[in-house]
Parts: structure tokens; C-alpha cells; sequence
């Protein structure tokens, strides 16, 4: 399978349901919202800067990225994606990307310590050739932040 990722205006709610019911418990232990609602809502805030992972084969939306963008950083509040798979695929290059293009030099992150995304931030989504991740900086009793700068090529 190959993938690309576009910013969108807004997502698919009905791909949005099924990434979060082919991926839910992984959703859950890596935002914290154990309440559907809620999560979605962090999508469709208003002036967010939304990203959609589409499957280059089906043009179905298998993963979306949203937060704020503020001058050259993106405040990431949210990551999901219909599996880890798919995740690692769209984080690479692709998103990688698709930031540079729209200026974007560094990825704030909010990551539950102990879960699979802390891990990944933390290895700079495994990539440190795209991203270099500075030390966590705790925020509360689980969360913490990582902020990602992106290497230029």
C-alpha cells in the first residue's frame, strides 16, 4: 500500500469513526480520551490545521493529524490512524513533507508518558534522518511535552 497526506478543511466523520474503531484501544492509551466525543471535537476545532493520510489505492482516509499552527511551530494536539503501520508510513517523509511546504520548522507533541506515541516521539517518529526531538519536558502527571524540529535536507 502507499499513502499520501493532504491539509484538509475538515475531516470525514464517517472515516474518522472507522480509523478510531480499527484502532481504538491503541487511540485511547495514546490521547487519553476514553470518550469518543471528545476526541473527535479535537479535530473539528476551529483554525486547526488538519492533516489527512489518504491510501493512494482506495482514496480512503486512513489517519488524521490536527493542531494550531503559531508562527513556524504546529502545536499537535492530536494523532490517529487506522493502525501503527499506517501511522509510521504517514509520519515519515510524507509528513515530513508536506510541513516544510506549508513552513512549518518544529512539532510540538503532547504524549502520555509510558505509551507507544511517547516512545515513537521520543525516536523521532524513528526517523532521526527527518526529525530531532528535544528532551520531555513533564506537563502534568501523565503527560509530557516533546517538541520535534524538523531537519532540513
Amino acid at each position: 500500500m502507499t499513502y499520501r497526506v493532504e491539509v484538509v478543511s475538515s475531516i470525514d466523520e464517517d472515516a474518522f469513526l472507522a480509523i478510531y474503531n480499527a484502532n481504538k484501544d491503541e487511540i485511547v492509551a495514546n490521547s487519553g480520551y476514553e470518550e469518543y466525543e471528545r476526541l473527535l471535537l479535537q479535530f473539528k476545532m476551529e483554525g486547526s490545521f488538519v492533516i489527512a493520510g489518504i491510501d493512494n489505492d482506495t482514496n480512503e482516509h486512513v489517519g488524521y493529524a490536527s493542531g494550531v499552527v503559531s508562527k513556524i511551530n504546529w502545536h499537535l494536539t492530536n494523532i490517529v490512524a487506522k493502525s501503527p503501520a499506517i501511522f509510521m508510513a504517514l509520519s515519515g517523509d510524507l509528513m515530513h513533507s508536506i510541513m516544510l511546504e506549508n513552513k512549518i520548522a518544529a512539532v510540538h507533541t503532547w504524549c502520555k508518558k509510558d505509551s507507544s506515541m511517547y516512545d515513537t516521539v521520543q525516536a523521532s517518529f524513528n526517523r532521526p534522518d527527518l526529525y530531532l526531538a528535544d528532551p520531555p519536558v513533564k506537563r502534568d502527571e501523565d503527560f509530557y511535552n516533546i517538541k520535534l524540529h524538523l531537519i532540513v535536507k
